[in-house]
């Protein structure tokens, strides 16, 4: 997905995603948080293309039950709390 067509496609996405262009030239974004979200922790197009997977209109549970695995690799949040 070119992230110019992105940002063309979606304007309120600039309202709510804090975006900038390094000066490498590429386009950045990184998500509102109070630990890992800043500009050392970005997604970033090479330079504006970006690859993505994303998995949308999952149905209610209680229609559609599914197995949930926690991931083995994942991650502590938290500054007073360490991962299991």
């Amino acid at each position: 997905m070119s992230m110019n067509a992105l940002l063309i496609l979606s304007p309120s996405l600039l309202s709510c995603v804090p975006l900038w262009r390094p000066p490498v030239g590429s386009v950045c974004f990184y998500g509102q948080c109070s630990y890992y979200c800043s500009t050392e922790h970005a997604v970033c197009g090479r330079p504006r293309l970006m690859e993505a997977s994303l998995g949308v209109l999952l149905p209610d549970p209680s229609l559609a039950p599914r197995h949930i695995w926690r991931s083995p690799w994942r991650r502590s949040y938290s500054r007073s709390k360490r991962a299991k």
